[in-house]
């Protein structure tokens, strides 16, 4: 779910205060201005006819003059700020600062002229923000002196002609040198008051500079699919506010929701549970503020639902789409409703509100133009309606609408491409394609997704997308491949876990038991070296590695190690208790005891996770009827088998649909 700003109801927070978007009396400023570049002209007007310059409004030449002024003036404008914004530029490169230069001449008016850059270096912040502030008034102030004096010189030469272009082009310097001037709003002049006189709002800006520009940093990474970098930076930004001077509850409250939502990205529950805490803490008794609390509580809703937390994922799911609610009816500047909308979405599609999120898709993509500006929330709507369309029983028209989405991804403009934004949706669309059990549709576009993410270089999201598609393959038997997937290993350390249990279930199918019992002992050794992995996690790999035990003939270790998995992931919830007791089953079976009871705990765990989607119980039930044939409990396994089938009647499927959908998609 895409992360909001605060309301706009609140008091303004330092992200709000130094926003361009924000309305200030700097109309007034510019009414001033004006007058002064009024009188600006005529002096320069009246110095220039007395010299003997040519007057542009005498003769024939009068009528073309007052044609071609608008388009001069517009001219005139569109460069001086374009060298306003070129100074802070300069005035960046020249104390250290990191930037990147990119042409958007649109941006050259709808900001201002200030040009936001981040630094590399955080001593002296005060100091240098402000020289980067000034060194655009001064690339002004040059230019509109230099025009000036052009008039002054200009008789006599062949540029005479022109001294009025030069005598606009001065007078409009001057007005923008005015008007950033004015202590108001975004304005430089309002910077460097407030950064000489050491205000708060000097401080609040000093705080964006090292830690907003962190923050910004990192959603472009977690927008980009790079989870631990983006985690890595929202570390830091919070040091950075925890650090100052000031305590701002709300900056706190956002920043630890941030950082919570890319703990929760990277793969740490425990940890992005405890900051999305943080962050509604902060909160607490502050109802103006409901775009900070959709981060949170949509974010809880997630952990709660991976870890199969039913009522909490209730309890989340309602305080988020309240929250959500308030932003709808008050939507903060710089997001629109679509976008609001696109939220609601994604938060009903989690929650198995396929109805509600259908009519949410609707109204949102009702709302969006053509314009290639929209192309990522489109395609992510449409990823959405998907899933929707999936797991309500109608196939051909989510397949449809995966045919669309694609296209409409594959679409998206250069911008989107670099921050690869449109990778990760594609990636998302083949995710949801699997889970609505339509494989062979799946499978080629997560190779793209993968492809297109090592084309721009971003290894850590090709990665996490190889991973899937390689349990993807490994699910399907298509084992040589799943394991060809996994051939490069991940530099990341909870990456490089994922990848050593997936590599570990790959060799335990093809019947290399020692690989996998080797593989999942390494597996559980990393684990139980990290403080913040849960009980049930670590009860997760004992059922795994009990697993592989019983399949290499190590009955005696296979036994306990599954019956203390089955008792922790039990009192958890866990879903992952049926593939404990499926082992115990077959354990019971090789030591001539009743094997019953450990079949319908099994089915029972699997059959009340109502998280589970579809797909994923028909897929698990159809491999542990696999196991339990392989063991020599045939009528058991034509159980699990027929379960199985009513999941994939549930999608409109039968089975042999989810293998050889790729026709379809």
């Amino acid at each position: 779910m895409p992360s909001v700003s605060p309301g706009p109801h609140s008091r303004l927070g330092a992200e709000e205060y130094w926003s361009h978007d924000r309305s200030s009396p700097a109309v007034i400023g510019s009414i001033l201005g004006f007058v002064a570049a009024i009188q600006c002209l005529r002096i320069l007007f009246a110095y220039a006819l007395q010299t003997g310059l040519p007057d542009p409004m005498m003769g024939p030449s009068g009528a073309i003059f007052f044609l071609w002024l608008p388009l001069l003036l517009g001219l005139v404008v569109w460069l001086h700020l374009a060298l306003h914004k070129l100074g802070h530029a300069v005035g960046a490169w020249a104390v250290g600062y990191r930037y990147r230069l990119r042409f958007d001449w649109t941006g050259l008016v709808r900001d201002g002229g200030y040009s936001s850059v981040p630094p590399r270096d955080p001593r002296d912040a005060r100091l240098k923000q402000s020289l980067v502030v000034a060194a655009g008034l001064l690339t002004s102030l040059a230019a509109a002196g230099a025009l000036a004096l052009a008039v002054l010189e200009v008789r006599g030469t062949w540029l005479a002609p022109f001294w009025i272009a030069f005598a606009i082009g001065s007078a409009v310097g001057f007005v923008v040198i005015g008007l950033n001037l004015v202590p108001s709003g975004c304005s430089d002049g309002n910077m460097l008051m407030h950064l000489i006189l050491h205000t708060r709002r000097g401080d609040e800006l000093i705080a964006l500079v090292l830690s907003g520009r962190l923050g910004q940093n990192a959603h472009d990474r977690r927008r980009a699919g790079d989870h631990e970098g983006a985690l890595a930076l929202h570390r830091r930004a919070l040091q950075r506010l925890q650090e100052g001077k000031k305590r701002d509850p709300i900056g706190l409250a956002l920043a630890y929701s941030h950082l919570g939502l890319s703990e929760l990205a990277a793969g740490s529950r425990r940890a992005a549970e405890a900051n999305l805490r943080a962050g509604l803490d902060l909160l607490a008794g502050n109802a103006r503020e409901p775009g900070i609390a959709v981060n949170c509580w949509a974010g809880l809703h997630r952990i709660f639902r991976l870890e199969h937390r039913a009522s909490e994922a209730d309890e989340a799911y309602r305080a988020a789409l309240d929250a959500l609610g308030k932003l709808h009816d008050h939507p903060p500047r710089g997001m629109s409703t679509a976008m609001i909308e696109g939220s609601i979405t994604e938060l009903h599609a989690a929650a198995g509100e396929f109805e509600a999120a259908l009519a949410t898709i609707a109204r949102a993509l009702a709302r969006l133009d053509d314009g290639r500006k929209q192309l990522r929330l489109r395609g992510m709507l449409l990823r959405h309606r998907v899933q929707c369309e999936l797991e309500l029983g109608r196939p051909d028209v989510g397949l449809a609408a995966a045919q669309e989405a694609a296209t409409v991804l594959r679409s998206c403009d250069e911008s989107e491409r670099e921050l690869s934004v449109a990778p990760e949706e594609l990636g998302m669309l083949g995710l949801e394609l699997w889970l609505g059990g339509q494989t062979g549709a799946a499978i080629p576009i997560l190779t793209e997704c993968i492809q297109a993410f090592e084309a721009l270089g971003e290894q850590n999201p090709a990665d996490r997308f190889r991973l899937s598609l390689a349990n993807v393959l490994r699910l399907e038997d298509r084992l040589e491949e799943a394991e060809a997937a996994l051939s490069r290993p991940s530099p990341d350390e909870r990456l490089s876990q994922q990848f050593l249990e997936t590599r570990a279930d790959i060799h335990c199918s093809e019947g290399r038991f020692s690989e996998a019992v080797a593989g999942y002992l390494e597996l559980l050794r990393r684990k139980e070296q990290d403080p913040d992995v849960p009980d049930f996690e670590l009860a997760a790999v004992h059922s795994w590695l009990a697993e592989a035990y019983l399949s290499a003939g190590r009955l005696e270790e296979a036994e306990p190690m599954a019956q203390g998995a089955w008792e922790t992931l039990t009192a958890a919830k866990s879903p992952e208790a049926a593939h404990a007791a499926i082992t115990l089953a077959l354990v019971a079976k090789q030591r001539g005891r009743p094997a019953a009871e450990w079949i319908e705990g099994g089915l029972r765990a699997i059959e009340d996770a109502r998280l589970l989607r579809h797909a994923e119980k028909a897929r698990f039930l159809e491999r542990s009827a696999r196991r339990l044939e392989s063991g020599g409990l045939p009528d058991e396994a034509a159980r699990c088998q027929l379960a199985a089938q009513a999941h994939w009647k549930a999608l409109g499927l039968r089975k042999a649909d989810s293998e050889t959908s790729s026709t379809a998609g």
